[in-house]
């Protein structure tokens, strides 16, 4: 029904694991999809570089884990948490995990606390076909996000990058 009224792009949230997917919603008029970030590069690879081509691959972000309807923060606090910022849940091993509040279905995103950090596999992702990428920024601040996207700028235009996340 949208289709040829606006230009269509599907996000990493559609689950796309392979070129059949992938061409299913080209097939409905989709201008652009994001690859699942959970595949590998073996498996992007897989899909032949002119297809892999025509995709875009997350190469960095802190990927939600889940998604809550009974929200935490309201939970907790009986307040709206989406005039405070990022609030966090700790686990027993002392690792902070981001919790976004989202107003408009009053639902939280459980953030991984590691960000998937690729500036450092450019090489290996040209070789698996890879030539659209996607940069997702939750609770980065302003200083974070520059530095990032400058490490990504450097390393598209061949530069060494290190995986500075600890990966």
């Amino acid at each position: 029904a949208l289709s040829g009224k606006h230009d269509l792009y599907g996000s990493y949230r559609l689950n796309i694991y392979n070129s059949k997917s992938a061409g299913f919603y080209r097939e409905y008029g989709f201008k652009n999809v994001t690859l699942s970030p959970e595949l590998s590069l073996k498996d992007i690879a897989a899909m032949g570089s002119r297809a892999a081509g025509s995709y875009e691959v997350m190469v960095y972000g802190h990927i939600p884990l889940m998604t809550m309807k009974n929200c935490v923060i309201r939970s907790c606090s009986g307040k709206c948490g989406t005039k405070n910022g990022t609030y966090y849940l700790t686990d027993r091993m002392k690792e902070r995990f981001a919790v976004l509040c989202e107003k408009e279905s009053c639902t939280n995103l459980l953030l991984n606390p590691k960000p998937l950090y690729m500036a450092d596999k450019f090489d290996d992702l040209a070789r698996a076909g890879v030539r659209k990428y996607m940069l997702m920024f939750t609770v980065e601040n302003e200083k974070e996000c520059r530095r990032i996207c400058g490490e990504y700028v450097h390393a598209i235009r061949g530069g060494k990058a290190e995986n500075i996340m600890g990966e």
